[in-house]
């Protein structure tokens, strides 16, 4: 999970644009609401950071199929914008922002274009990430008795907190759950993580992410182990894994939350590692 640059995209000319290129009648339905959408596209930006506050579109019928079709057509412009947020010039993004987990193939209408049509193409409603947390999970989804159920990537910064962790329990087998943390100076932020981490059902996938990341690993663990059967060794380099991680990702990636929990429990690294992991 991670936050993304806002996009530069110069949203109005970028609407005057698609508008133009469309054929009749829904070039004249777009021309006739243009004004407003261009003003819509300023209460966006002022309740950037409390997108749950923004008032209730007013556009409907003929001219929010116009707009949602701008989005769903396939024209150039469009192509344009797709790209410019799906492959956008990070160096290091290849991952889904959302979950970490998959890779980022679609975009995702944070306010979805059926509620919000006049967001339908606007860049900063649209967050590249990967198919199941958009398809399966999220969907139109994005607020539950006036919260919002979901992190926004642009907007919602992550505070440099610890805000999830992962137990360890081993006994016939290796059990590992993860489960958020509440950081008191961070009520807001850590609520929409809260429920971002339940409806995303981060726990399940991160828990069959660590079964495969600890199958892959138990060779070399098992290297370490042998040399002086120390659980001290184990947990010295399971440790330097996650600062390494830490560092390259960040303190809120799986994997990173992982590598410091299976660095903490002296049974996994007592050989405990070589017991199976239960998905």
């Amino acid at each position: 999970m991670r936050n993304l640059p806002i996009p530069e995209t110069k949203n109005k000319q970028k609407l005057a644009k698609i508008i133009r290129s469309k054929n009749r009648p829904y070039k004249e339905r777009l021309a006739r609401i243009h004004s407003r959408v261009k003003s819509r596209y300023d209460d966006y930006d002022h309740h950037a950071n409390v997108l749950e506050n923004i008032s209730t579109s007013v556009i409907t019928g003929v001219c929010s199929d116009a707009l949602i079709k701008c989005y769903t057509s396939k024209t150039e412009e469009m192509s344009a914008l797709r790209d410019e947020l799906l492959y956008p010039e990070l160096e290091d993004f290849d991952e889904c922002p959302f979950c970490g987990i998959g890779e980022p193939t679609t975009l995702d209408h944070y306010l979805p274009k059926e509620e919000f049509p006049e967001f339908s193409v606007l860049s900063k409603n649209l967050i590249p990430v990967c198919g199941v947390c958009n398809s399966n999970y999220k969907g139109s989804n994005w607020i539950e008795n006036g919260n919002r159920l979901f992190l926004h990537t642009y907007y919602d910064q992550f505070p440099d907190e610890y805000l999830f962790e992962a137990s360890v329990i081993v006994t016939n087998k290796v059990t590992i759950d993860f489960s958020t943390i509440f950081v008191v100076a961070e009520p807001y932020f850590c609520n929409i993580f809260q429920h971002h981490f339940d409806k995303l059902h981060l726990n399940k996938r991160f828990k069959r992410k660590a079964s495969t990341e600890i199958k892959r690993k138990r060779r070399s663990l098992e290297l370490i182990y042998s040399r002086n059967y120390s659980a001290n060794d184990v947990s010295n380099s399971l440790r330097e894994e996650a600062n390494g991680l830490e560092i390259d990702y960040s303190k809120n990636h799986w994997k990173t939350v992982l590598y410091r929990a299976l660095s903490n429990s002296v049974i996994f690294c007592d050989a405990g590692f070589r017991k199976q992991v239960i998905a």
